[in-house]
């Protein structure tokens, strides 16, 4: 059902999902689909609480072969961005505003905080290591977050093409150097 719903979601989107075809396309009558889950929101709150936990141990595995401070916040950006274009329907469903406050599923709210979890760290060996001060490390790791998020869903929405940064047959390598320059701009002293 989880597979099915996954498929859904990246055919059509959050907005795509019904429980009446997802209970077709899985072979099962609609009210067995609430033997599962209590509802569309529980279904996606599930969806939802896997892709944070994949981007964690995405972002956990890239933050594992850093070699310095600045290669952490490199490859923890690089490692969103190759998370989030590799599946956009993904990473919509990690950060469906849905699910800003999910104060009821605990799961999801643990799986948000284990996704934040690397980018915190790295911000911290960053303060730690000089590259900026230890104070704000919390506003700081949003500030890095926001850039590379954005960075992540303007190539998911076809933003950053010819004239803003050329794409033209080489995939997303150009873009994941770009996010990697800008990246060390705001960590690097001039």
């Amino acid at each position: 059902m989880l597979d099915a719903a996954r498929m859904m979601v990246s055919q059509e989107g959050i907005a795509g999902l019904s429980l009446r075809a997802l209970a077709r396309e899985v072979g099962v009558s609609h009210p067995a689909i609430y033997n599962h889950f209590a509802d569309r929101e529980a279904l996606l709150a599930e969806l939802s609480t896997e892709a944070l936990l994949e981007l964690g141990r995405t972002q956990r595995t890239a933050l594992s072969k850093a070699t310095s401070a600045l290669d952490a916040m490199v490859r923890l950006g690089t490692a969103y961005f190759r998370f989030g274009v590799s599946d956009p329907a993904r990473l919509r469903l990690a950060f469906a505003p849905e699910f800003a406050r999910s104060a009821g599923y605990p799961a999801l709210r643990a799986a948000a905080n284990a996704a934040e979890a690397p980018a915190i760290e790295a911000v911290t060996r960053a303060a730690d290591e000089g590259l900026l001060p230890h104070r704000a490390i919390r506003e700081r790791t949003v500030a890095q977050w926001a850039m590379v998020h954005g960075y992540t869903v303007l190539a998911i929405d076809g933003r950053l093409t010819e004239g803003r940064l050329s794409v033209a047959g080489a995939g997303f390598a150009p873009l994941v150097r770009a996010l990697s320059r800008a990246v060390r701009l705001m960590y690097e002293r001039e």
